[in-house]
């Protein structure tokens, strides 16, 4: 598994590469201002605080970055599916004007 980071006052959740913002951050408390998280180490991470608490190594990830995580999943499989769909949709589009070009041709032809 890739890197996880979780950044609540961005609303913002990163796995790898890929990064999906505007998640529904409730239950993160108000303290995080980030969770690290490598799955490729020896599954340890950090939780960054915003009130001065210092940084603190974990083991395990807390309950609300799992969630965070769904989210995460949720909302890249509804980004994917749209995008597929926009893809279908344009591709038909093509099909379309292909088939039409070629009647304009095939009318137009002696």
């Amino acid at each position: 598994m890739a890197r996880l980071t979780i950044i609540p006052s961005d609303t913002s959740v990163y796995v790898g590469d890929i990064w999906v913002q505007g998640l529904d951050m409730t239950g993160v408390p108000e303290n995080i201002h980030a969770l690290q998280w490598n799955w490729n180490d020896s599954g340890v991470g950090e939780i960054e605080y915003n009130d001065g608490t210092g940084n603190e190594v974990i083991s395990e990830l807390p309950s609300w970055a799992t969630v965070c995580q769904g989210r995460f999943d949720v909302k890249l499989a509804e980004l994917e599916a749209e995008a597929a769909a926009i893809a279908a949709a344009e591709e038909e589009e093509r099909l379309l004007q292909e088939q039409a070009d070629a009647m304009f041709n095939e009318a137009a032809s002696p």
